[in-house]
This record gives C-alpha cells, structure tokens and sequence, in this order.
C-alpha cells in the first residue's frame, strides 16, 4: 500500500495531526507573551503539582476552573517549562477537536460533510489564535478554551453515539467527558444539562423505561467526575455551588457600591471590551479589602476567613464603615452600557445584541457568514414529505442528531451572552458547529451553481471542490498573515514579555 493510498483511507488522522502541528507553528509567533488569565492558569498548575494546593498568592482560589491547570502543570514537570506545556496542552487539544467533530458531522450529514468542515475547524483563525493579539485584535486564548472545546464536542459525540444504542454502558463516559468539559470551564454545565433533559423528554415520549435509566446513568458519571471539585469548592465557600465565578458576581456590588447597574458584572466586562473603558474593570479587580493589607476581589483567592456564606457580607460592610476615610466615598460609576460606536449609553437589549453579533463576526471570518447562513436556513433535501395523514419527516434520526448537537450549543450562547457578558472569547464554542453550516452553504451553493448549467461544462464536483479550497486557501492565508507579521515585524506585546522573561530570569538568582 503507498502512502498516498494510506493516507486517502485515513483522513482523519491526516487532519487530527496537521491541526496539531499547524497550531504549534502558529505559538512560534507568540514569542514571551503571556496573556492575562493564561498566567494564573499556570501558576495554578505549578502550585498545585507543587504540592501547595491549588492557591493564586498564596490564598485558595475558586475563579478559574481547574482541568486546564492540572494537564499544563503534570506535563511541566516532564517538560521542565512551564509556559511551553500550556502551549503545547492548548495545540493538541485544539488540534484534536477535529475527532469529535468528524463523529457528531459525520452522523449528522457524512463523510463529506464531514471532511470539509473539519478542514474548516482545523484551519479556522479563531481556533488558532495563538499569536500575540496585536495583530487578532482580541487575546482570544488565554489558557482553557481549547480544552473546553475539546471535551465539549467530545462529549456531544459520545452522547449521540450513545442515544443510537441501546447499550447502558456507552452513556457513562459521555457524562465522563462532558465534566471534563465542565472543569474546563463552567458553561459547559448548559450544554451538557440541555441534553440530559432532552434525553430525559425522547425517554417520556417513547416510555423507555432504558433510556431514562441511561440518562439517570448520564448524570450520575458527569456529578461522579465533578465531585472532587465541588467539594473543594464547599470547603472554600462555606456552602454548595457549581462554581466559584459565582463569587465574584455576588461581591461586585460591594466593590462598585453606589449607583444602580455599576456593580454589574456584564457591564463591567462590556464597557472594557467594546467601550475601551477600562477603568470600572480594573478597579473591580484591584481595589483593597477594609484592612488595605490585599486585594479585595474573590478572583485572587479567598482568605480561610472568608469560606463563609455571604449572608456575612452586611458585617464586611460594617467593618469597612469603621476604617479611616470610609465617610467619604468615591463617586459613583455611571451606570451605563456602551454603544454600538463605543460611547456611552443606557443598557439596552440592541446594544448586546450588536455586540453578540460582532463577537460572532470575530468567530467567523465575514465571508464565510453567506454560507453559514445559507447552511443554516436551506432545509435538508427530503426533509419532509406530505403523506395520507399530513406532513411525514423523512430522516428523522439525522434531523434529531444535528437538534441535539447545534441546539444545546446555540442556546448556551445566547445564555453566556444574557448572563456573563458579550465576549468574543467566550463564544468561540459555537465556532465549531457554525464551521459544519458553512460547509453546508458552500456545498449547497456549489451544487447550485453546477445545476444551474443547461450542459455541464466541467466534471461533476468540481465546482465544489473549487469552492472548498478557495475558502481553506484564505482561512490560512489569514493564519499565514499573522504569524508572518508577529515574525517579522513584532509587536509592544513581544517586547513587554521578553523584558519580563529577563526579569524573572534575573529574580530567579536572588530569590528562592
């Protein structure tokens, strides 16, 4: 057998590992830079296969999830370089996406579909963005969103593979791997909830008394994985919680206090992302507790004194009113959203759903969005027909399996965005499922255009090849752009981490 001929038998190993490598070419553009979260992400690997336990200075920490940091700092201590096994867990989780995604597109749709929108998710720039943001615009990566899609889609995969069978087995590492994805990063938890419960309505409606066992089974392997976490956070808190972002939320308003709306998270977040306001956000971050001894945000650990519930907090209240200078409050933030163009306005539902459009635009390239949107709204061929007693659905099990992977996806999304904040970073799960409707749109498109011709002028397919190439060529032509111009040209980012890096390389020799 040639190699050619292997390798047309193997497309998806071809892919798997050109999607690796093709992500750590994109690292070698990064230079030093470390992006904000990606440093705590790693500093809580090193502390806690340290031995420290799983603290960010010095104190417990609850904010950032911890699969990310437990896979990046088991593998330095093989590496011996902590920064480079971050990079290294980042590119093969994000090379590997591409299995799971073959499996749910290639039920979904076949091979076909499948190998052209994997080739999609492979070369797609928001999936790589490991170069320095000077040149992407947004720090896209900063630790644990490769794993999370990782796990995410793998767990879509195994759920779907489960619900075709009748075996109970298959349904316990689907709840496996999607607590995975949950301790990547805690919207997984939507996702994975969505088709419990789905799984839970198709158990009712066909009186499968095995599949409502298989799903009980689902749940119970998903709460099995998680366990260890949430009795950690137990331990912190004081009280039960699906995680400890909760924390931060829940103490905004203390560190914003005056003027409705100025604590708000989202706003916050929002007003530095797509105002360039960064002041609500970095006071929120690193404004000083009562004492003036450290910081006061949960997000950099919480002190053992401070694992109580939050009906505590009017008593934190009272103290910082006793401390000098607490009778005299700082003015009240506006409470405002930012506006479409930048400025400044009242929170409205049009704004964030500008945003949300635009984070979306950051997730995929604009000239794919005719195809995503054709791919989406073009029903199936043959979907339906009409029958003696109405409307008959034809394909039934591949319409319910593309419902249940792009649903559940979609609806998290939309609840990220209402509830978190419009963040292009946090959207980057949907970019996945939203490759396999571009991939639809230019097949479909394709296939238009080649029976629009009264006489085929070329062979058949061609024209859907053509298109195909066309749209990998220029996905990596992007790719090659940035790594070319963070080569090449560099950037403020490249030269603040390399003074860093001699920095801590100069501590190093003075202290322990």
């Amino acid at each position: 057998m040639t190699l050619l001929a292997w390798a047309r038998g193997r497309p998806l190993v071809l892919l798997a590992a050109g999607a690796v490598l093709f992500r750590l070419l994109m690292f070698l553009g990064r230079g030093d830079y470390i992006a904000y979260d990606e440093g705590f992400y790693l500093l809580l690997g090193r502390s806690l296969w340290a031995g420290d336990g799983y603290h960010l200075s010095g104190l417990r920490h609850v904010a950032l999830s911890p699969l990310f940091p437990v896979l990046a700092g088991g593998l330095s201590r093989v590496l011996g370089d902590l920064v480079w096994s971050g990079r290294i867990v980042a590119a093969v989780a994000g090379g590997l996406l591409v299995i799971p995604c073959w499996s749910i597109f290639h039920r979904i749709a076949g091979r076909r579909a499948a190998l052209l929108g994997c080739a999609l998710i492979a070369v797609m720039p928001a999936l790589t963005p490991f170069v320095v943001p000077y040149w992407i615009r947004w720090d896209l990566w900063v630790g644990a969103e490769p794993v999370l899609q990782l796990f995410l889609f793998g767990g879509i995969a195994l759920f779907l593979k489960a619900i075709d069978s009748e075996r109970l087995w298959r349904w316990l590492p689907a709840g496996c791997v999607f607590s995975l994805a949950y301790l990547a990063r805690p919207e997984a938890i939507i996702p994975a909830g969505l088709l419990g419960l789905a799984g839970a309505l198709i158990a009712v409606r066909q009186r499968r008394a095995s599949l409502a066992v298989a799903v009980v089974a689902f749940g119970v392997a998903f709460a099995a994985v998680a366990a260890p976490y949430w009795l950690y956070l137990h331990d912190v808190l004081g009280g039960w919680t699906l995680t400890g972002r909760g924390v931060r939320v829940e103490l905004a308003g203390r560190l914003q206090g005056q003027g409705a709306g100025a604590g708000d998270p989202a706003l916050i977040i929002e007003r530095m992302l797509w105002g360039d306001d960064q002041t609500p956000y970095l006071r929120n971050l690193y404004s000083l507790d009562a004492s003036g001894t450290r910081l006061l945000s949960p997000y950099w650990g919480l002190a053992p004194a401070e694992g109580a519930p939050a009906a505590d907090a009017p008593a934190a209240d009272a103290t910082a009113a006793t401390q000098p200078g607490a009778g005299q409050p700082d003015p009240p933030a506006p409470s405002a959203a930012p506006s479409a163009s930048g400025g400044a306005q009242g929170r409205t539902i049009w704004p964030r759903l500008v945003f949300y459009g635009r984070a979306l635009g950051i997730g995929i390239p604009w000239f794919l969005w005719p195809f995503v949107v054709a791919g989406i709204l073009t029903p199936r061929k043959r979907a339906f027909a009409w029958g003696p007693r109405g409307i008959v659905w034809r394909r039934r099990r591949r319409d319910l399996r593309e419902l249940l992977s792009a649903g559940p996806l979609a609806a998290a999304s939309v609840v990220v965005a209402a509830i978190i904040a419009v963040d292009p970073r946090t959207q980057l799960f949907i970019v996945p499922m939203l490759a396999y409707y571009a991939q639809r749109g230019i097949r479909l498109t394709a296939l238009g255009i080649e029976r629009s011709a009264e006489q085929p002028i070329v062979r058949r397919g061609f024209i859907r090849g053509l298109a195909a190439a066309v749209a990998i060529t220029l996905l990596l032509g992007i790719n090659a752009r940035r790594l070319y111009l963070s080569v090449a040209v560099g950037s403020p980012h490249h030269i603040v981490g390399a003074e860093n890096r001699q920095v801590g390389e100069s501590l190093q020799q003075w202290v322990e």
